[in-house]
């Protein structure tokens, strides 16, 4: 039997290490011009600072499994923001979701 409340926890704290992540991200942009798949889609919202502006708002979307976990985004990022620990930790927390489903 799963205990959902400990899997409630894990997700509250995974999207609170998540939103963390981003405390000192200025959204400049700098990430958005090596990201691929940005470069695809020419979408925000699948860039790493629309990333980091839904999980820093501590918003989970499906949209975080589209990142391809480059880390070209992290290469340019003069804040140094480990954006990709952010994006796994905000995919664990939507799996973890599913589970209580």
């Amino acid at each position: 039997m799963v205990d959902t409340e400990k899997i409630r926890l894990e997700i509250e704290n995974l999207i609170e290490e998540a939103s963390s992540t981003f405390e000192s991200c200025t959204r400049c942009g700098m990430c958005k011009s090596l990201c691929p798949v940005f470069k695809v889609l020419l979408d925000e919202s699948v860039s790493p600072r629309g990333h980091a502006i839904l999980l820093s708002n501590k918003i989970l979307d499906k949209i975080v499994f589209k990142c391809t976990l480059c880390r070209a985004c992290e290469d340019k990022c003069p804040a140094n923001i480990k954006i990709c620990e952010a994006i796994l930790r905000a995919r664990e927390a939507l799996s973890l979701k599913e589970k209580l489903r």
